[in-house]
């Protein structure tokens, strides 16, 4: 689901904006599934997109909106490398364990 689709469930409520709540849900759900693998459990952005879900309680616009910040975050670490950059520090951790263990 795109965010775009979310957004255009929005609707003014009596205190605040709202989205369709299964489609946001969907969305955010997702979102938060591809930080965690691309990123991992201790990345940065999906630690972001955790505090939101525990912050925004209710699936509604803001949370939406913040998390599409998140996500512009993480691809922007992604294009300028900073992804690729831990994956090699981590492969040249565990090279090195390996060669302190077979020495």
């Amino acid at each position: 689901m795109v965010l775009k689709l979310v957004l255009e469930t929005k609707r003014n409520g009596d205190f605040s904006t709202q989205v369709d709540g299964r489609a946001s849900r969907k969305w955010v759900t997702s979102t938060t599934a591809l930080l965690r693998s691309v990123f991992g459990e201790n990345g940065s952005h999906y630690e972001a997109a955790m505090t939101l879900q525990g912050k925004i309680s209710v699936w509604k616009h803001q949370l939406a909106i913040e998390m599409y910040g998140v996500l512009q975050s993480a691809e922007e670490a992604w294009d300028r490398g900073y992804v690729f950059e831990v994956k090699e520090l981590a492969e040249a951790e565990v090279e090195a364990s390996l060669m302190d263990r077979g020495e």
